[in-house]
């Protein structure tokens, strides 16, 4: 067999059956942007570029899912959030590889994100743009 149909022979068969790593790594990325809240979360994270409070992140969340400032929320509207966030998508998201959530203090941060994750939500984010996208730094110049 020649080098270059041997080379081909070895991409087509790659692509065919992956390795078992990579399919983990596209199924934990999947997950994580598979509800939209999780997005929201990784958005503003990716966004903000260190550690975020969360609390700071309920009222970004907020903010996004209602189009309208915190200042006028009830509480109630933040403990939802806040609830949500807790029990359902921090835990997910704290289970990723690049995600640190350090729970006593309450703050979260994207310690790094693999090449994938960073085209997925940079892709996802240009399409989804949250309701007050003038607050998500799009990659575009201003």
């Amino acid at each position: 067999m020649r080098y270059e149909d041997e080379k081909k022979f070895q991409r087509n068969n790659y692509y065919r059956d992956p390795p078992v790593a990579l399919m983990e790594t596209l199924d934990e990325i999947f997950s994580l942007f598979s509800e939209e809240r999780r997005r929201y979360v990784l958005y503003y994270l990716d966004q903000v570029g260190g550690k975020v409070s969360i609390d700071e992140l309920v009222e970004q969340i907020h903010d996004w899912e209602t189009s309208s400032s915190h200042d006028s929320a009830p509480p109630d509207e933040f403990e939802k959030i806040t609830i949500s966030l807790g029990h359902n998508h921090l835990p997910q998201i704290e289970d990723a590889t690049h995600i640190e959530f350090q729970r006593e203090n309450e703050q979260i941060w994207i310690s790094s994100l693999s090449v994938e994750t960073d085209v997925l939500l940079s892709v996802s984010k240009a399409i989804e743009q949250p309701s007050n996208s003038t607050d998500i730094n799009l990659g575009t110049d201003p």
